[in-house]
């Protein structure tokens, strides 16, 4: 389901004219009848400059919609998780996986605008507000996730030194840990946003190698990885709850559009970086892995409301009634309340399919063929649980 807002603004009728000529502005202002054909005369002429904007809602439902959508169920979301740089044999180039933390971010805001870069031309924004999901929220995510990944790699056969352990090395102090979840302003395609990032308990956000976080130094773990004899891993699983399409600048069209929805994704902002050291000096070899593009599902998860418009019709019909141009403005603003236990249960599945593809990489590179364990309970097994109390100590 799509709604549509249209801005549009035209020079009026001649007769309209003359009577703002003939009376000035502040007569016209003041005359409701002309006020009013202002306006409608506007309308009707909206073909000379318009801003079109759609607001699409796949994902987000009425509040007696979502209160009655069915239990979301799977085990995982299919995550296309890839290669970006580096080589992959470097996940078996030591004995065991230490386990850097487990980062889950949100986008909390998305927002695309567009115009035309004509005299008389048109300018149109939408912008999107997520409600419903907080630090807590994404730290239990961020526990849980971890937590299967640690599952999975024991259901495999492959070595894994935990969190706990990894950060009780003296040689683990250079990788940056920091206390509180962080806000961190990006751009997503032609539109600012703000994601919020959270880690483990008592691990906190792990800042090297984030894409978000800006990467640090590129031997950041490298006296850890020569220590423990491990290849030291960093996960990054990033949400999303928008899309958005169009927007910029158009320059010789009349009209300025954009387009944007609702929608629970894994963001191409997530990743999972990987490096050894032979001697613990510098890192003798780094992967990373991440998606090309955001990948989403049409699971019911929140619902939408329009909070705040913006339009400047009236304005530009009396500008253009007096001969005088003005670009015609139109902005809307939606807040999007996720349920919170919907949307933690898509995040869980999100962080399993994450879990999912690494695995099925790290398999591939250490020539391992026993199938991954099909199923990793999103509430935690007992010895996930007390891998994430361990690692929250």
């Amino acid at each position: 389901m799509k709604t549509k807002l249209m801005t549009t603004a035209a020079i009026l009728t001649f007769a309209l004219a003359g009577t703002a000529q003939a009376g000035g502005l502040g007569d016209l202002l003041s005359n409701p009848l002309a006020k009013a054909a202002a306006q409608i005369g506007a309308q009707k002429l909206g073909e000379e400059l318009a801003g079109e904007q759609e607001f699409g809602v796949n994902g987000a439902v009425s509040p007696e919609e979502l209160a009655s959508a069915p239990a979301i169920t799977g085990s995982e979301i299919q995550v296309p998780l890839q290669k970006a740089s580096g080589d992959l044999d470097i996940l078996a180039k030591r004995p065991a996986l230490a386990i850097a933390g487990y980062n889950v971010g949100a986008f909390m805001d998305a927002s695309i605008s567009g115009s035309t870069t004509r005299m008389q031309g048109a300018a149109v924004s939408l912008d999107m507000e997520l409600a419903g999901v907080d630090d807590a929220l994404l730290a239990r995510v961020a526990a849980a996730g971890y937590a299967d990944l640690v599952a999975r790699l024991n259901a495999v056969g492959v070595q894994v030194v935990e969190a706990h352990e990894l950060f009780a090395a003296p040689e683990a102090e250079e990788i940056t840990r920091l206390s509180e979840a962080q806000t961190k302003t990006l751009m997503d395609g032609r539109g600012k946003k703000h994601l919020r990032l959270a880690g483990m308990p008592n691990v906190g956000v792990i800042k090297p190698f984030s894409q978000v976080m800006g990467f640090g130094g590129y031997n950041v773990g490298d006296q850890a990885s020569h220590a423990l004899d491990a290849v030291v891993v960093y996960p990054n699983l990033i949400l999303d709850f928008a899309w958005t399409a169009g927007g910029g600048q158009k320059m010789f069209s009349r009209k300025a559009s954009v387009d944007g929805g609702v929608r629970f994704s894994v963001d191409q902002f997530s990743q999972i970086a990987a490096l050894y050291s032979k001697g613990g000096r510098y890192a003798d070899g780094m992967v990373t892995l991440n998606l090309k593009a955001d990948h989403g599902v049409d699971t019911p998860f929140a619902t939408a409301s329009l909070a705040k418009t913006t339009d400047n019709t009236a304005a530009v019909a009396v500008s253009n009634a007096l001969g005088v141009g003005m670009t015609s403005r139109k902005g809307s603003v939606y807040t999007v309340a996720a349920d919170p236990a919907r949307f933690e249960a898509l995040a869980l599945q999100a962080a399993k399919g994450f879990n999912s593809a690494f695995i099925q990489q790290v398999m591939a590179a250490r020539g391992i063929t026993a199938p991954v364990a099909a199923e990793v309970s999103a509430e935690m097994s007992d010895e996930g649980a007390t891998a994430a109390a361990e690692a929250a100590e």
